[in-house]
C-alpha cells in the first residue's frame, strides 16, 4: 500500500513540475516572441488578423491583406518596419466627404484651424469649374503637411 502511495505521489510531483515548466515556456514565447499580429478589418480583400515576423515592412503586410483599390495608402511609409502588434483602420474613398462640404464641427474634431477652412472654401469656390489637386491646394494656401494629411485622410476632391 505504501508503495502505491509513493508512486502516485511521485507521478503528481513530476506532473506538477512539468506543468510549471510548460507554463513558464509558453509565457517566455509570448513575451520574447519574434512574431507580431497585424489586424486590418476594413478596406482589404482579405480582412482579419495575420501573424508576421518582427521587422516586416508595411509594404509586405499590406500586400498580404490585398488592399482595395479605393484605399489611399499615401499616408503610410511603406518601408517602415513594424516591430509590435498593430491594428490598421482604412477609410474608404466612398466613405469620405467632399472637401467643399467641410463643416466647422468636422474641423474642430480634426483640429484644423477655422481660418484654414475658410481659405479652402474660398479657394474651391474660386476654382469651381476646374479640377483641383491636393498639391495645388497645398501650394496656393501654404498648408502644413500635418493638416494636409488630415484633410486627405478624411475628404475627397470631386
Amino acid at each position: 500500500m505504501k508503495k502505491k502511495i509513493k508512486i502516485i505521489g511521485m507521478i503528481l510531483a513530476l506532473s506538477g513540475v512539468a506543468a510549471i515548466g510548460f507554463i513558464y515556456y509558453v509565457k517566455s514565447i509570448k513575451v520574447n516572441g519574434d512574431k507580431i499580429k497585424i489586424t486590418i478589418l476594413k478596406g482589404v480583400r482579405q480582412p482579419g488578423t495575420k501573424i508576421f515576423d518582427k521587422g516586416t515592412t508595411l509594404r509586405e503586410i499590406f500586400f498580404a491583406f490585398k488592399p482595395s483599390a479605393d484605399v489611399n495608402l499615401a499616408n503610410y511609409n511603406l518601408n517602415e518596419k513594424i516591430i509590435e502588434d498593430k491594428e490598421f483602420k482604412f477609410k474608404l474613398e466612398s466613405e469620405k466627404e467632399n472637401l467643399s462640404k467641410i463643416s466647422l464641427d468636422k474641423s474642430k474634431k480634426l483640429k484644423i484651424p477655422k481660418e484654414l477652412i475658410s481659405n479652402i472654401k474660398k479657394f474651391l469656390t474660386k476654382n469651381k469649374g476646374k479640377k483641383v489637386s491636393w498639391l495645388e491646394i497645398q501650394e496656393n494656401l501654404k498648408i502644413e503637411s500635418t493638416y494636409l494629411s488630415k484633410l486627405q485622410a478624411n475628404f475627397t476632391l470631386d
